[in-house]
């Protein structure tokens, strides 16, 4: 089975019908939503996104539990106008220490909401979504458009990115810098979690790229691009405001449970004045209070997931169940199997590796117990039975018991390979270890021409480091 077959299995469920006639119905009451278990919440609410094609706004409990919602998203195909909007700090917002990965998801997310081209999917939780934002009309002053084929002066860039409070560098390594050199421009905007580099010919933008700050290897070619500063620490004197500014009136917010949510809005905000001592007006100038969250929730549409239906709101009630615990055990994952198709349920196994689904094939055949089921190649967080549709969806990894890890696009891998800002930072003389040749001592970096331009370093992969052994 694919994944277009089994979202298609969704698009005719009678609780989800009635979902979206709901929405269409709604006015200013709230949806109460009950029965979705699992990872039947994210498969649900991604149907509907094509039964109901309008903006939605996730707000999860904490970052974990948004960042596997936004995960189960972009494995069931929405990745397109999904967007996760998380806080800028690395942890929390009362330690006041900001993160550059988070700061660029944040900005393209108002950035791309901005623009208003589409209709997005967007998974944040409260410490996000409390922070105050720099305005619509702040955050265009301070955008740069650049597009192939314009006219436009390198001085005029050199000019507005200095105004913008961008660095120049030799060579870019982080979001806030530029480098000029000869016709070719790097930028590293905060819009883009990779650098961009403007090739001109004279005035006129001839091609414009992404590229690997690590080997410089050119990446997405692009017709159109939004220079962006640091809209956390940069624009101070920029009026500030709430995130749900930047949200089309027929937004519509989905909640684990709106009164959970509230206070947990409202202990952060204590806990944030409390531990900064700042008073609560000066909190309140780069926070959202409770009550401000509470005022701007009561003008969109609400979805609640939770059981107890409110005597005035519409509801829609699912029939589904989590994956049973088997505890790696295949005599009664077996079992469970042959029950399930006994009672008219379609078995699906769904796994992120096709060699998983072939193992347990093979554990099944050694047992003389071959057993019948369909596989997805994908996997979700959480297993589910929905017992309208009559299908059982299990995850390998909850079979196995291993644990399932989520994927945030901006996440980069880790390298094994030293970075062009680790470079920047090593002294002569400083003792490295090189892969073939040991232990050594750095004595420097070469410039070399490439294409016909001086380049300040070369990619990783031309760089030579002149090392002097050191023998023991």
């Amino acid at each position: 089975m694919e994944l277009t077959d089994f979202l298609h299995l969704y698009r005719s469920h009678p609780s989800l019908l009635g979902l979206k006639e709901s929405l269409t119905t709604a006015g200013g009451k709230k949806i109460s939503v009950s029965g979705l278990s699992g990872s039947s919440t994210t498969v649900a609410f991604s149907v509907l996104r094509e039964m109901y094609p309008y903006q939605s706004l996730f707000i999860l409990n904490d970052r974990e539990e948004a960042a596997f919602f936004f995960d189960d998203l972009q494995v069931l195909g929405r990745e397109d106008d999904l967007l996760f909007f998380p806080s800028s700090y690395k942890r929390n917002i009362w330690h006041e220490n900001t993160d550059n990965e988070n700061i660029i998801l944040r900005t393209d997310v108002l950035n791309k909401l901005s623009g208003k081209e589409k209709k997005y999917l967007i998974v944040t939780y409260p410490e996000a979504i409390m922070e105050m934002v720099v305005s619509e009309s702040g955050l265009q002053k301070h955008t740069l458009h650049v597009k192939t084929g314009e006219k436009l002066s390198i001085s005029f860039i050199n000019e507005l990115l200095f105004e913008y409070g961008f660095e120049r560098v030799e060579f870019v390594f982080e979001p806030g810098q530029y480098s000029i050199r000869g016709s070719i421009v790097d930028i590293f905007s905060y819009s883009n979690e990779d650098p961009y580099r403007i090739d001109f010919f004279g005035d006129v933008v001839d091609t414009i790229r992404s590229f690997d700050i690590e080997d410089q290897i050119s990446k997405v070619p692009y017709t159109r691009i939004s220079i962006i500063p640091n809209i956390q620490d940069g624009l101070e004197e920029e009026k500030k405001v709430a995130f749900f500014e930047f949200l089309d009136k027929e937004t519509y917010l989905v909640t684990k449970d709106f009164d959970h949510l509230l206070n947990l809005i409202r202990e952060l905000s204590f806990s944030a004045i409390e531990e900064n001592g700042k008073n609560e007006h000066q909190f309140n100038g780069n926070f959202l209070s409770g009550d401000q969250f509470k005022s701007f929730l009561k003008k969109f549409i609400q979805i609640e997931l939770k059981s107890n239906k409110r005597s005035n709101d519409l509801h829609a009630e699912f029939h589904t169940s989590p994956q049973p615990v088997f505890n790696k055990n295949f005599d009664l994952l077996g079992a469970n199997l042959k029950e399930n198709r006994y009672m008219g349920y379609h078995n699906l196994i769904l796994s992120s590796s096709s060699k998983q689904i072939d193992r347990l094939h093979a554990i099944f055949d050694d047992k003389g117990d071959p057993q019948k089921f369909d596989s997805l190649i994908f996997a979700l967080r959480e297993g589910f039975i929905d017992h309208d549709l009559k299908i059982c969806c299990y995850n390998d990894h909850q079979i196995f018991e291993r644990y399932h890890r989520y994927k945030l696009r901006t996440k980069k891998p880790s390298r094994q390979a030293i970075t062009l800002k680790e470079l920047s930072k090593l002294q002569v003389g400083d003792y490295v270890v090189h892969t073939d040749h040991g232990i050594g001592k750095f004595a420097g970096l070469v410039k070399s021409e490439v294409n016909g331009i001086i380049q300040a370093l070369l990619p990783k992969s031309m760089v030579r480091m002149t090392m002097h052994q050191e023998r023991s």
